[in-house]
C-alpha cells in the first residue's frame, strides 16, 4: 500500500511555496466520474465530482472514440413531472428531494425500472419515462453532469477527460470504455437486500453513505473460475485518503467464502472457482465503514482475465512489432496486437482487446528473456516476463565505462515490483534495487562481463519489467507548473519553469512555446546557470478568441557544439494530506477567457533593487471590473533565492497594495556578486483571484550595492 504517501506529504509541505498552495486550493479539480465507465456503442450520463467546477461549459477529450457534452444550466430543475412522481411513488416511499441524495441520473433510472420489474409498481412505460426525466433533472441540479457518447468501435481502455470552467481547465480524470454490459449499483445499508446481476458484467457503484453495503446476487456454475476485480485506487490514488474497498463473497445461506481488501495496491480482487452450482453474493463495502461521495468503484464480474501486461514490454523507438497480452485467467487464446512504437523515447500506452496497456519506447537495442544474448554489449535495454513463482531471469553484459541503470515494472502494469541484483565479474553482488530505482555503476575494463538477475516475490499476477542501462550523459529534466493556464483577453498570466541539470549542463537554457492559439504570445525565457526556476509569461491580445487548446514548451541548450532540445513535462498538481504532488503530463493546455475581473498597474515600474539589508517596495494600483469585489492576492514570483516578498491579501474595496522585497536570511553574496554576463533575473508581479494569476509586470531584478540603504524607493 501507499500509506507512506500521507507521511511524506506532511514532510514535503514546508517545501511548497504558500503561493502554490493558494493557487491549487482554488483550481478546478475533478475527483471522480460516476459512473466511471460505459460500454461501447452506448451513451452514459455521468456526474462529475470535485471542486471549483461551477459553470463548466465543455469537456475536453483528446483520444478518438468518445464525445462528451456538458449539460447546460444544470441549476435549473424541470418540475413539470414532480406531481406525477409524488402520486405514483409517494404511497410506498418517504419522498425526499433527489438533489439531496447522492445518486446519479443513471442510478435513478435503474431504481425506477427495478420498482416496476421487481416490485410490480403500477407505473406505465410512459409515466416511468416522465418520472425518470424529473428525477434525473433534480439529481443534476447544482451539479456538473455530462453526456458521454461512446462509439461502437471505441477501443477499450482508459480515456482522459477535463472540464473547461470559468476558473480554468480542470485536472485530468479517467473514464473507462468497456466491452461488458454495465449495471448501476443501487445503494443499501440492509444486509438482507441484494441486487440481481447477470454475468459477465461491470457494476458501477459509489459508497456514499456510512455503513453502506452494495450486494449483488448472481448464479454460478460448478467448476467455473470467476474473477471479481474492483477498480477505484487505479482511477484515482487520492481514494487512499478515504476509501478502503473490500470484497466479500458469500454462498446462498450467508456463509462467507472469501474476502480481499488489497490486490492492486488498495484495489481488491477475488479469483474463485465455484464449488457447487447455485446462487452466490458478492459484497462491496468500506473496510472501516466510512463513506465519501468520491468512493466510486468499477467492479467487473465473470470468467475474465486480469493483471494483463504486454510482452515484450519495451522496444526500440520508431519500430513496429507484434506484442502479446498475458493475463491471469486468460484462457487458451492469448490476444496479440501490432504495436507501432513512437519515435520519442518514454512510456506510452497501447490499445488492446483488454484495454490500455503500458509499454516503453527506448533509443537502445532491447534484449528479451525469450531470446537472451550470450553477452549483451551496453548500452542496451532488457525486458522479460515473470509468470511463475520463484522464476529468475538472468542476463550478462559488457561495456567499459560509467553506466546508469533504471528499473521499470509497476509503471508497465505489473501488480508488484521486481528486484534486480547486479553482480560484478567475480560474481560478487554489488547492487540490489527494486522497480522505480535509478543508480549508477562502472565497468573498469573492456571485455569484463557483469550480470544481473531479475526476480519477484509473491504470486500476484503476471510481472513484466524493463531494465535500461545507458551511459551517464548530460541530462536535463525540465517541467512547467501547473499543466494548465487561464489567460484573460487583453492580459497576461504566468507559468513556472523548473529545471534539473545533471552531468555538466552548466550553460544557459532557453525555453519557448510551440502551438499556442492565435492571439497569444509567449516570449522565450532564459534560465541562467545559477537558476532552477523562472516564470514564463503568456499574453493574450484584446482580440483573442475564447479557446482551450493544447500546446507545449521546449527547452534548448548548447552541448559539444550542438543545440539539444528537450520537451518539458507539464506537471498537474494534486492535493493530498495538506500537501501537493505533481503528476507528469505530456502536454499543457491554455484557455483564453473573457474579460479579467480587474486590471492593475505599477506606480514604480523600474527594476526591483534587492539589497543585503533593508527592503524595496513595489506599489500596485488596482481597478476592479464592475461586479467584481472579491478578495485579491498580490505576490511576486521569481526572486533570487536570498530574497522574499510576502503575499498580501487585498480586501474588497481596496484599490492599492504594496509588496516589500526583503532579505530572508539566506546567502545574499551569491546574487550580489553574480556573473554579469549571465541572463538577468526577472520576477513577475502577480495578482490572483481564485486560481488565476494575472501578471501586472515582469521586472528585472538587480543588485543594489549603494552604500546608503533605504526602506523604500
Amino acid at each position: 500500500m501507499k500509506r507512506h504517501i500521507a507521511v511524506l506529504g506532511v514532510l514535503l509541505l514546508a517545501m511548497i511555496p504558500a503561493s502554490c498552495l493558494a493557487q491549487e486550493a482554488d483550481a478546478p479539480v475533478i475527483q471522480s466520474f460516476f459512473p466511471v465507465s460505459g460500454r461501447q456503442g452506448t451513451t452514459v450520463t455521468t456526474e462529475v465530482k470535485g471542486s471549483n467546477l461551477t459553470g463548466a461549459s465543455r469537456m475536453l477529450v483528446y483520444q478518438p472514440g468518445i464525445r462528451a457534452t456538458v449539460f447546460a444550466d444544470q441549476s435549473h430543475v424541470d418540475t413539470r413531472n414532480e406531481p406525477l412522481w409524488r402520486s405514483k411513488c409517494g404511497n410506498c416511499h418517504e419522498l425526499r428531494s433527489p438533489a439531496n441524495r447522492d445518486m446519479s441520473p443513471d442510478q435513478w433510472a435503474a431504481t425506477v425500472h427495478r420498482m416496476i420489474e421487481k416490485n410490480q409498481a403500477p407505473i406505465s412505460p410512459a409515466d416511468a419515462q416522465k418520472i425518470i426525466e424529473y428525477l434525473q433533472s433534480a439529481a443534476r441540479g447544482g451539479k456538473v453532469s455530462a453526456k458521454i457518447t461512446i462509439a461502437p468501435n471505441a477501443a477499450p481502455g482508459i480515456y482522459n477527460l477535463r472540464l473547461v470552467t470559468p476558473r480554468g481547465i480542470s485536472t485530468e480524470a479517467k473514464f473507462e470504455v468497456d466491452t461488458l454490459p454495465q449495471v448501476m449499483a443501487i445503494p443499501s445499508s440492509d444486509k438482507l437486500l441484494s441486487q440481481a446481476v447477470t454475468l459477465p458484467c461491470v457494476v458501477n457503484g459509489c459508497i456514499a453513505r456510512n455503513s453502506e453495503l452494495d450486494r449483488f446476487r448472481f448464479s454460478a456454475v460448478k467448476g467455473t473460475r470467476y474473477v471479481f476485480n474492483l477498480k477505484s485506487f487505479r482511477y484515482n490514488d487520492d481514494t487512499q485518503l478515504f476509501f478502503n474497498p473490500e470484497l466479500r463473497l458469500y454462498d446462498s445461506s450467508g456463509v462467507q467464502i472469501a474476502e480481499n481488501h488489497g490486490y492492486f495496491e488498495l484495489d481488491p480482487l477475488i479469483d474463485w472457482v465455484c464449488p457447487a452450482t447455485g446462487s452466490y453474493i458478492i459484497e462491496v463495502r468500506d473496510l472501516l465503514g466510512h463513506s465519501n461521495p468520491a468512493d466510486v468503484y468499477h467492479l467487473s464480474i465473470g470468467t475474465l482475465p486480469y493483471a494483463g501486461v504486454l510482452f515484450p514490454a519495451a522496444a526500440k523507438a520508431g519500430t513496429s512489432l507484434q506484442a502479446r497480452v498475458f493475463s491471469h485467467n486468460e484462457g487458451p487464446d492469448i490476444p496479440s496486437v501490432i504495436v507501432h512504437v513512437p519515435g520519442q523515447s518514454g512510456l506510452f500506452h497501447v490499445r488492446t482487446p483488454q484495454g490500455s496497456r503500458a509499454m516503453m519506447a527506448t533509443a537502445y537495442p532491447v534484449t528479451t528473456d525469450t531470446e537472451p544474448a550470450a553477452v549483451t554489449t551496453l548500452p542496451a535495454g532488457f525486458t522479460g516476463r515473470l509468470s511463475t513463482e520463484g522464476q529468475a531471469d538472468n542476463f550478462s553484459f559488457t561495456g567499459q565505462g560509467t553506466w546508469e541503470c533504471r528499473i521499470y515494472s509497476t509503471e508497465l502494469g505489473s501488480p508488484r515490483s521486481v528486484t534486480v541484483t547486479m553482480k560484478d565479474a567475480n560474481g560478487h553482488i554489488f547492487q540490489v534495487h527494486r522497480s522505480g530505482d535509478r543508480f549508477t555503476f562502472g565497468i573498469p575494463r573492456p571485455k569484463m562481463t557483469y550480470s544481473m538477475s531479475v526476480t519477484a516475490k509473491g504470486k500476484s499476477g503476471e510481472r513484466v519489467y524493463y531494465v535500461e542501462i545507458h551511459p551517464v550523459v548530460p541530462l536535463l529534466r525540465a517541467y512547467q507548473r501547473p499543466d494548465t493556464a487561464l489567460v484573460y483577453s487583453g492580459s497576461s498570466t504566468a507559468m513556472h519553469i523548473r529545471v534539473l541539470r545533471r552531468q555538466g549542463i552548466g550553460g544557459p537554457i532557453t525555453v519557448h512555446a510551440e502551438g499556442l492559439p492565435p492571439g497569444l504570445e509567449c516570449a522565450p525565457v532564459t534560465v541562467a546557470p545559477d537558476q532552477y526556476s523562472v516564470p514564463l509569461v503568456i499574453s493574450a491580445g484584446r482580440g483573442a478568441q475564447p479557446v482551450a487548446k493544447r500546446f507545449r514548451l521546449v527547452a534548448s541548450y548548447e552541448m559539444g557544439g550542438k543545440t539539444i532540445t528537450e520537451p518539458l513535462w507539464a506537471q498537474q498538481p494534486k492535493k493530498m494530506i495538506f500537501s501537493t504532488y505533481y503528476y507528469n503530463r505530456p502536454a499543457a493546455l491554455v484557455q483564453v477567457g473573457g474579460k479579467a475581473p480587474f486590471t492593475a498597474r505599477l506606480l514604480n515600474p523600474g527594476p526591483i533593487k534587492v539589497r543585503k539589508h533593508g527592503g524595496y517596495r513595489v506599489h500596485i494600483e488596482i481597478d476592479r471590473t464592475p461586479g467584481f469585489d472579491g478578495t485579491i492576492s498580490a505576490r511576486i514570483e521569481g526572486l533570487p533565492g536570498a530574497w522574499v516578498a510576502d503575499a498580501v491579501e487585498v480586501a474588497p474595496g481596496q484599490k492599492d497594495v504594496t509588496l516589500i522585497v526583503r532579505p530572508d536570511g539566506g546567502n545574499t553574496d551569491e546574487f550580489m556578486n553574480r556573473n554579469k554576463s549571465w541572463a538577468p533575473f526577472h520576477a513577475v508581479v502577480e495578482l490572483w483571484s481564485y486560481s488565476n494569476p494575472v501578471v501586472v509586470a515582469s521586472l528585472p531584478v538587480v543588485a543594489d550595492t549603494t552604500k546608503i540603504q533605504t526602506a523604500s524607493r
